[in-house]
């Protein structure tokens, strides 16, 4: 028996059309010799597709909808010459954008993967953040205008509703954070300052390298803060300042406050160290409550008399060297 086949005509000229043979397919029609405007079909490995097409047109104005021609059961998006997947949605809700295969490695309950020449991307038009320029929006049920785009030539991050936070980690913990009063934290996500760093701060340039952080000292304790490492020269020298506040076991007025300066350099042809130590710049309370500040052999150290403990900022630039913070801050 041959293929089956229905004809429907107008004024003479075809306009739908259908038959079967190993696949079934469903044509219409526009006006006399204008081509296939629209195709379905199915075939005898289960792929079922429609094949949309512009009337008279070239093959850049159609496009083919088709379930089962990767995968079964993926809808799948081609060019006109069905060569390449433009779009594919998987039976799970996964959408694929230039691919079939969508990985969802982090096994999000709905994933987009985007695959294509290099480099592939997001695009999106108009509205972007200031004034103009492409952005991407993201958000939630509740603020839905955090945008990504440019502004100008500046990529630019805007949230209209808060702070912006940048975490790490694979238990996320927050980094850089910008409040919408325009305060950054590093380590901290409350900054009350235009710049508010928890921990230390480490300043390298103009061959010199600064360090500065805050800590405590338990006492009767001999504390090493940091060292210096090479390469050394005739001209490497560091100074090192210790502002501080002592304790006698905690109690009352029993105190001592001032400051420190201890400094160190290279002698004798680049051979040994040479060092001025525990000089009071200022200071005040119990003499026998101060900490002793010193350099050795390039390294920092401080000493607190029995039953006392000392806070303190200590801040230490070197030239010609590197100086390696040992010490925790707190």
């Amino acid at each position: 028996m041959g293929a089956a086949e229905v004809r429907g005509y107008a004024n003479g000229t075809v306009r739908m059309e259908a038959h079967g043979d190993s696949y079934s397919t469903l044509h219409l029609y526009k006006g006399a010799g204008g081509g296939s405007l629209f195709t379905a079909e199915t075939r005898a490995n289960s792929l079922v597709g429609v094949h949309l097409k512009k009337a008279s047109s070239t093959t850049a104005q159609e496009w083919h909808i088709v379930d089962g021609a990767t995968v079964n059961g993926v809808l799948e998006v081609f060019d006109a010459t069905r060569s390449e997947v433009r779009l594919a949605v998987q039976p799970n809700g996964d959408v694929g954008i230039g691919t079939s295969d969508v990985s969802n490695a982090g096994g999000f309950s709905r994933a987009v993967e985007l695959r294509g020449e290099t480099p592939a991307g997001v695009g999106a038009s108009g509205g972007g953040p200031g004034t103009g320029g492409p952005a991407l929006y993201l958000g939630n049920t509740v603020n839905k205008d955090a945008r990504i785009g440019f502004f100008g030539a500046d990529l630019s991050i805007t949230n209209p509703h808060g702070r912006t936070t940048l975490y790490t980690g694979a238990a996320p913990t927050a980094r850089i954070t910008v409040t919408a009063e325009g305060n950054v934290g590093v380590g901290t996500t409350t900054p009350t300052e235009p710049l508010s760093v928890a921990g230390a701060i480490e300043v390298d340039g103009h061959s010199a390298h600064t360090v500065q952080f805050t800590t405590f000292f338990g006492s009767g304790t001999t504390h090493t803060l940091a060292t210096l490492t090479g390469p050394f020269d005739s001209s490497t020298v560091a100074v090192a300042t210790l502002e501080y506040t002592s304790l006698y076991s905690y109690a009352g007025d029993s105190r001592a406050v001032g400051i420190k300066i201890a400094s160190t350099r290279r002698k004798s042809y680049n051979t040994a160290w040479a060092n001025n130590n525990n000089n009071a710049a200022a200071s005040a309370g119990t003499e026998a409550y101060q900490p002793y500040f010193e350099w050795s052999e390039g390294a920092l150290r401080l000493t607190t008399p029995t039953h006392v403990q000392v806070t303190g900022v200590v801040r230490i630039t070197a030239h010609a060297a590197t100086v390696t913070r040992v010490h925790a801050s707190v």
